[in-house]
């Protein structure tokens, strides 16, 4: 149906809450239900008890990083596509984040937060998670 809009719940695991505000104020609120994790321990509870479309999935932070998370998450078998960011342009943790099962991967730069939106739809439709 035209004009209608797809309702996203995410899940954003980002231990920087500035980030965090940064992401809710360019994703409408019509669209995308955020939920947030401030810790990979918390985003491991809540990948548990809810169910979401799609993880935002930061490297840095403060118990383990988005790596060792995305190691954690296999043995959940989540059919859900998930993008890692990060503010490290690195050649060896986007290899580590897209092997663990990321479908994508963006550097985070002042762009990122007025391109995430389309990025979040274009992995919804192009990432179909086996």
């Amino acid at each position: 149906m035209e004009g209608s809009k797809r309702v996203v719940r995410l899940l954003m695991v980002e231990d920087n809450v500035e980030h965090l505000d940064l992401c809710k104020e360019y994703l409408p609120k019509d669209q995308f239900i955020i939920d947030a994790a401030l810790s990979s321990s918390e985003a491991l509870e809540k990948l548990k008890r809810n169910k979401y479309d799609l993880v935002v999935l930061d490297y840095a932070l403060p118990d383990f990083d988005g790596i060792e998370l995305l190691k954690r998450m296999k043995p959940l078998g989540l059919k859900i596509p998930i993008i890692f960011t990060t503010a490290y342009d690195d050649a060896y943790i986007s290899f580590e984040a897209m092997k663990g099962g990321a479908c994508d991967y963006i550097v985070k730069t002042f762009h990122y937060y007025k391109t995430l939106k389309d990025r979040i739809l274009e992995n919804l439709d192009l990432c179909k998670v086996e």
